[in-house]
């Protein structure tokens, strides 16, 4: 049998574990029901560059590199609504598109070419 700290764990537990799905849901799934794009008019264009991130694991700091990341800010209309989503982009497609352009995600394929 458990004690009340024990099922007070589970629930601490539980919750922390529904909270962590729902963040990485509402990445992905940022608009109607669950409607995921990786198209549309891009609104602002953001670059991140490569820095270091310490993270505490196991009584130990882990120093970890993280390289530069280019991301769009797309937004399309869905249904009724107008969604807006952040996504990771090539450098290449970075440069090649403006504000106000129409991205589409499958355009990577031919920016590499």
């Amino acid at each position: 049998m458990r004690n009340k700290e024990g099922n007070s764990c589970l629930a601490f537990v539980a919750i922390v574990a529904t909270i962590i799905i729902g963040m990485v849901g509402y990445n992905y799934y940022l608009c109607v029901n669950g409607y995921l794009f990786r198209d549309g008019i891009i609104l602002f264009k953001r670059f991140a560059p490569a820095h270091t991130e310490l993270t505490y694991v196991s009584e130990r700091w882990v120093e970890d590199y993280v390289p530069n990341k280019w991301y769009f800010l797309l937004k399309k209309p869905v249904k009724d609504e107008v969604c807006k989503r952040e996504i990771e982009v090539s450098v290449e497609a970075y440069n090649h598109f403006n504000v106000g352009d129409y991205y589409d995600w499958e355009v990577k394929k031919e920016l590499k070419e």
